[in-house]
């Protein structure tokens, strides 16, 4: 991510959260519940959607990053979170170290859900100005609207 969108990692987003993550598998790997920091690894699946999106253009799908970050993220989190509260004789409390996740998860999540609303709202907005043009001439960005020429 650093060398082809540095600007956007952000302090909490980027450096805290995943220094966290890594001391968090460290902490794993440590305590002997490496299968722990292996079994949330799926969750990086939407990870490599956005980054393969942002190196390669053509390959950008907000649906299928949408898609996975729910799935992956929020859904199998909160389940492998209820799987974790359920064990009755663990070797080590886990679940307390995913529910913060969990939590950023879907703060992220809802921010996703707004910028997509505001896009296709843009989106639609764009295309309801096209279809006006289309009983006469399309008006191009500096002339007046009664069709004569800007000066």
């Amino acid at each position: 991510g650093l060398g082809h969108y540095a600007g956007e990692i952000g302090l909490l987003t980027g450096w805290f959260h995943h220094s966290l993550y890594m001391g968090m598998c460290v902490w794993a790997v440590v305590n002997g519940i490496s299968i722990s920091a292996v079994a949330t690894m799926i969750m990086e699946i939407p990870t490599l959607v956005m980054a393969l999106g942002r190196v390669y253009k053509g390959l950008r799908s907000d649906v299928l990053f949408g898609f996975t970050f729910l799935v992956t993220r929020i859904l199998y989190l909160g389940y492998y979170i209820y799987r974790l509260m359920c064990d009755v004789s663990p070797r080590v409390v886990v679940w307390p170290v995913c529910v913060p996740a969990m939590v950023l998860h879907v703060f992220w999540f809802q921010g996703f859900i707004q910028q997509q609303r505001r896009l296709r709202k843009s989106y639609l907005e764009g295309r309801a100005v096209g279809e006006e043009g289309r009983g006469g001439k399309r008006m191009v960005e500096g002339e007046k609207e009664k069709g004569g020429k800007a000066a």
